[in-house]
Formats: structure tokens, C-alpha cells, sequence
């Protein structure tokens, strides 16, 4: 999880709160805000990020899965390793 330059605790904690309510395993969720600032205030951003979240965990389909392992090898060259990393 990571606030990624918000103020502490006022993104990511709150994404994964929800998926943990959820009861999901193997998720990536990712919120994108375009407005908001200083104005929404810390309570006002988490009350923002955990809604998104909430809202998108309705919409999807849920699907049960087994355990599955993939194993991939990938040679590149030392020169590709950050546009590969990215």
C-alpha cells in the first residue's frame, strides 16, 4: 500500500481497509484523483479513497480461484532493466 504523496494514512491504509473487508486476496486496486487538495482535508481524502474503492468492489464480479503457480524466466539486457522494471 502507499499514499503515494498524500498525507500519511489517507490513501493507501484506506484501500487496503476495504479490501480487507472484502475478503480479497491477490488484488491490485489503484484510485486516481484529479481534484481535491487542501480543500477536501485529510478526513475529506480518506472518506474519498475508501468510497472509490467501496463503490468498485460492487461492481465486480467476484471469482473463486485455486491455487496456481506460474513460473516465468525473462532474459533481457542490463541496459532494458529500467524500462522492463517500469
Amino acid at each position: 500500500m502507499s499514499d503515494d504523496g498524500e498525507p500519511s494514512d489517507t490513501a493507501g491504509r484506506p484501500i487496503l481497509e476495504v479490501l480487507r473487508h472484502h475478503e480479497v486476496d491477490g488484488v491490485l486496486a489503484a484510485v486516481v484523483r484529479y481534484y481535491g487538495g487542501i480543500k477536501l482535508g485529510a478526513g475529506g481524502l480518506v472518506r474519498a479513497y475508501t468510497d472509490a474503492i467501496a463503490s468498485a468492489m460492487q461492481l465486480v464480479e467476484r471469482i473463486e480461484q485455486g491455487m496456481l503457480a506460474v513460473e516465468i524466466d525473462y532474459a533481457i539486457d542490463y541496459a532494458d532493466e529500467a524500462r522492463v522494471r517500469r
